[in-house]
């Protein structure tokens, strides 16, 4: 799977897509990279400022967290 546009708004979204996705940790921590990457892209380009770019990692990297906490609290109601 992979983005189908180039413009940093409809990468966030297509992140936001994997990051639901997400089942094992193997997965969550290949997501952290990715989402590094996404911004270590944006700073090159110039496209937007670093502010912005800072925010846009942010909201990704909670959402991956919240995502993982979940999937940490059901493994716990199952007993694994």
């Amino acid at each position: 799977m992979a983005s189908t546009s180039k413009h940093y708004g409809d990468v966030n979204k297509w992140i936001e897509r994997v990051i639901d996705s997400c089942t094992t940790p193997l997965q969550e921590c290949s997501v952290r990279r990715l989402i590094r990457l996404f911004g270590e892209d944006l700073e090159r380009s110039g496209e937007i400022d670093n502010a912005t770019i800072s925010y846009m990692q942010s909201a990704l990297r909670y959402r991956l967290e919240e995502k993982q906490y979940s999937r940490i609290e059901t493994e716990l109601q199952n007993g694994n």
